[in-house]
């Protein structure tokens, strides 16, 4: 299973403190194979973080039944972000190993402390 959308197509835009699910073709969720079994879920996502107002870090996380009472958090990762970095794109990929599939969705969540927004443009997940 793979989803992505390409760069410069359907951006997205990240609030600042505000955990938001990373959108992909218009989908916040996925699902792997057919039975539920440990599955390797890998994503990349293009960040450009703004000029001003630069996050200290974004952190990323997988989700299994995002959108439910059952969301259950997993995979977390925090990517630092310095002053150089303003202004620039980013390239982060993640990869975590955690059972799901059959009729569970997972999805991709990130939030950030900066004091602007931070905007996803290219984007991709898959699992394996």
């Amino acid at each position: 299973m793979i989803d992505k959308v390409v760069s410069n197509k359907d951006k997205q835009s990240i609030p600042s403190n505000k955990v938001t699910a990373v959108r992909i073709n218009g989908k916040t969720s996925w699902k792997g194979s057919l039975r539920s079994r440990r599955n390797l879920w890998e994503t990349t996502i293009q960040v450009e973080l703004p000029s001003t107002g630069l996050p200290n870090i974004i952190r990323f996380r997988f989700c299994r039944y995002p959108g439910t009472v059952k969301k259950d958090y997993t995979g977390h990762f925090s990517y630092p972000v310095h002053p150089g970095m303003a202004g620039r794109e980013v390239w982060v990929t993640l990869a975590h190993s955690f059972v799901s599939g059959g009729t569970m969705p997972v999805g991709i969540y990130l939030d950030h402390d900066g004091a602007s927004d931070i905007v996803l443009d290219g984007r991709q997940i898959k699992a394996s």
